[in-house]
């Protein structure tokens, strides 16, 4: 992959936060675009090419806030599952009034 194109890509990620639902699948894709960043990073150190080390430390620095934002939130949805459970009852409340009220609107 050139660097324009990792750049491009990385760029292009932005400060995207999802959903709890895809949460996983983009924690995983952040991941491994840490992964190839960290890789292109070795790279420039070895061809001493500070600018550009310097421009993927910082693409770095984002995807990182970006995986920490999400595993922030997912700990938060976790936290409130647990504190608090579903009522079976309030449920079964819920169910029986949804038929209950019609659109007058509509």
């Amino acid at each position: 992959m050139s660097n324009s194109n990792l750049s491009m890509n990385v760029s292009s990620i932005g400060n995207y936060i999802p959903s709890s639902s895809g949460s996983d699948s983009s924690l995983k894709s952040l991941e491994k675009k840490l992964q190839q960043l960290e890789t292109e990073k070795q790279k420039a150190i070895q061809s001493k090419d500070k600018e550009k080390e310097e421009k993927i430390k910082k693409q770095i620095e984002s995807v990182q806030k970006q995986i920490q934002e999400i595993k922030r939130q997912q700990q938060k949805t976790e936290q409130s599952e647990k504190t608090d459970p579903k009522d079976p009852k309030k449920e079964e409340r819920k169910k029986q009034e949804q038929g209950k009220y019609v659109d007058v609107y509509a």
